[in-house]
């Protein structure tokens, strides 16, 4: 599509600034000899080999037994990694485009109509010319050209003068809750919706990052890449750490198993800077306030801990989602963190802005439903009233380190697409909406305060 009719004016900046003997066995009439031939015996051979004095007889009883420990874990783990990194690269290399990078979906011309809000009839008659075609002579658009159509038509949605980005936090401290999934899947939501979007990942984990980047955390990324520098040297370094996502309009500060020495270092006072760079607990914050208005939603993506990064983030967030799926341990697990939260928002007084417990990873069965309507009985409308269900969908979406947003499903598997999505729409939707409905009443608070000002001033005239 041209970009010299339309042009997106509200596209985030992409840079805001035994071994055996080898012996056969001897055929002996005792009792110890005659069981252990026995059991010999007994094993499982292939027919077309089985003879006691065959080379392959003896391959089995020389084969050593599994290691139990390594007398050089260093090396091992080293080992390990390299592997592993080489195998995450195939498989990354399998699913991004020839030009070596992610790749986001398209829609077909139908499917961008209903996002922009226009009749795809009338996009055709204004911009057929423009849009791009597939070999079978099919309209598709990218979000940036569905993004910039809403901005011709003037039907993205703008938040409100007055109101303040939402930085929402997405915080368990148990894993497996699907803490990254939530994350990843409302930032894609919010930015199909027009918003624009920042994820902060502060999981050393990374998994949000490498599901987001066009990059592996830890083999392309190094320590200047993550907020170590933001946080124990300046703030202004957050800058040039902010990147673009291949999904369009979500910007991402990414993390790697860095941030697990700067986890280390803000609480110890020899080297966290605190002369120059303040409290440790407002790091983040200091850094966030510096870019938070470039954008409507900035999630931060936490690991299952309490750590000093964690603090930071629950400092400088005025929003929190809570994933917790409908079984007993993991309610459990939940108590755990309100008790942990409470003195740490006692202290500071804090004020949430917007607070939501997503009940995540329902199966749907009795147990499940159960659970689900205790945590409802207790604690009330701070229960979402959409669920994340189970779904593997979702699972093989991560397993390629996607969304379910991202896939374009085919004929086979178009039911369990359709279901997914219409889950995952249910609770981001619940989400955004609850998001625009805090935005306006912001912005008519604000509006409130100029009036009552203005007339200030001209009595005092």
């Amino acid at each position: 599509m041209s970009k010299e009719k339309l042009t997106d004016t509200r596209m985030s900046p992409s840079k805001v600034t035994g071994s055996g003997s080898g012996s056969e066995p001897s055929k002996s009439s005792s009792p110890v000899d005659a069981h252990e031939n026995m059991v010999v015996q007994s094993m499982t051979f292939p027919t077309d080999s089985y003879d006691d004095s065959s080379d392959t007889m003896t391959q089995y009883l020389e084969e050593e037994p599994a290691p139990l420990g390594t007398d050089d874990a260093g090396s091992l783990f080293a080992n390990f990694s390299t592997i592993g990194n080489q195998r995450l690269k195939e498989i990354r290399t399998k699913i991004i485009s020839p030009e070596k990078r992610k790749k986001a979906r398209t829609w077909s011309l139908r499917e961008a109509s209903k996002l922009i809000g226009r009749s795809d009839a009338l996009i055709r008659r204004d911009f057929s010319d423009q849009l791009n075609k597939k070999p079978n002579g099919n309209y598709f658009l990218t979000l940036n050209d569905i993004n910039m159509l809403r901005d011709y038509y003037d039907t993205r949605y703008v938040r409100p003068e007055g109101s303040e980005p939402m930085i929402l936090g997405v915080l368990n401290f148990k894993g497996g809750v699907a803490k990254t999934t939530s994350s990843v899947h409302l930032a894609q939501k919010a930015a199909i919706d027009g918003l624009r979007v920042l994820l902060v990942d502060v999981d050393p984990q990374a998994s949000s990052s490498f599901s987001l980047g066009p990059f592996i955390p830890d083999l392309e990324l190094d320590q200047d890449d993550v907020l170590t520098n933001a946080m124990m040297n300046n703030p202004e370094y957050i800058r040039k750490i902010v990147r673009t996502s291949y999904f369009p309009g979500i910007d991402i500060i990414p993390a790697n198993l860095f941030l697990q020495d700067l986890e280390l270092a803000l609480p110890n006072n020899d080297i966290n800077n605190v002369r120059t760079m303040g409290p440790v607990i407002l790091r983040l914050k200091r850094a966030l306030d510096l870019v938070k208005h470039h954008y409507d939603l900035i999630i931060v993506d936490n690991g299952p801990n309490m750590g000093s990064i964690t603090l930071n983030a629950l400092t400088c967030c005025n929003g929190l989602v809570i994933p917790v799926p409908p079984s007993a341990y993991d309610h459990a697990s939940f108590v755990m963190l309100c008790t942990s939260l409470s003195g740490a928002f006692y202290e500071e007084k804090k004020k949430l802005e917007y607070l939501r417990i997503l009940i995540t990873k329902h199966s749907g069965n009795k147990s499940a439903i159960e659970n689900e309507a205790q945590l409802r009985e207790l604690y009330g409308d701070y229960v979402m009233g959409s669920v994340m269900a189970a779904s593997a969908e979702v699972e093989r979406s991560s397993s390629s380190m996607s969304s379910v947003y991202d896939r374009q499903p085919g004929s086979k598997s178009k039911s369990t697409y359709t279901r997914a999505i219409e889950h995952m729409d249910a609770v981001n939707n619940e989400i955004i909406d609850d998001l625009k409905a805090l935005w306006s009443q912001q912005a008519e608070a604000a509006m409130g305060h100029q009036k009552e000002m203005s007339d200030e001033q001209v009595e005092q005239a």
